[in-house]
């Protein structure tokens, strides 16, 4: 029996039978011209579930910044830091990709 993520899940491309999570396989979340920019603050050093929380209203999206960003943040910890500057949807384009 197979498994599937919710669509607002980070897992929801990757497939998953019974018992088992299939090979990690990233959201696809296309670029676009609305996306921002944002100058990550000491607040949220380490904390990419409190940027998510800031922005979208859920710790739940923590992820997004890295798929979006993936030259920058390849720790989702350790590479959010003071300063980093990194790719943005907006709250309306995120509900419409992912609900």
């Amino acid at each position: 029996m197979a498994v599937k993520y919710s669509k607002k899940s980070l897992y929801y491309s990757t497939s998953q039978n019974s018992w088992a999570l299939s090979y990690y396989v990233p959201r696809p979340i296309p670029l676009d011209a609305s996306d921002t920019w944002v100058v990550l603050s000491k607040r949220h050093t380490h904390k990419a579930p409190a940027l998510s929380y800031d922005l979208f209203g859920t710790p739940a999206y923590w992820w997004v910044f890295a798929v979006m960003n993936p030259d920058v943040i390849k720790d989702s910890v350790r590479d959010f830091q003071e300063g980093v500057v990194i790719r943005v949807p907006t709250l309306q384009r995120l509900q419409q990709l992912i609900g």
